[in-house]
């Protein structure tokens, strides 16, 4: 991930024991635009929207999140 002109250095994010729940197309050589975290009882629900063709969405659960710089 290229996170020049960001917020955070962290270039690297893994989301530990995922479950994609929606993945629409066009992800691939878009750019993070926008992410929403909840909470659940197992870990978080994670919305992802993307700038790109379409503005692709990913929907995801995960057990926890880890960000890193690479």
């Amino acid at each position: 991930m290229d996170a020049r002109g960001s917020f955070t250095e962290c270039n690297k994010v893994t989301f530990q024991n995922a479950d994609i729940i929606k993945q629409e197309p066009n992800i691939t050589g878009s750019s993070w635009l926008y992410c929403e975290l909840y909470r659940i009882e197992n870990g978080y629900e994670v919305h992802i929207l993307f700038w790109g063709e379409g503005m692709p969405e990913l929907i995801l659960t995960c057990s926890d999140i880890m960000m890193e710089i690479e």
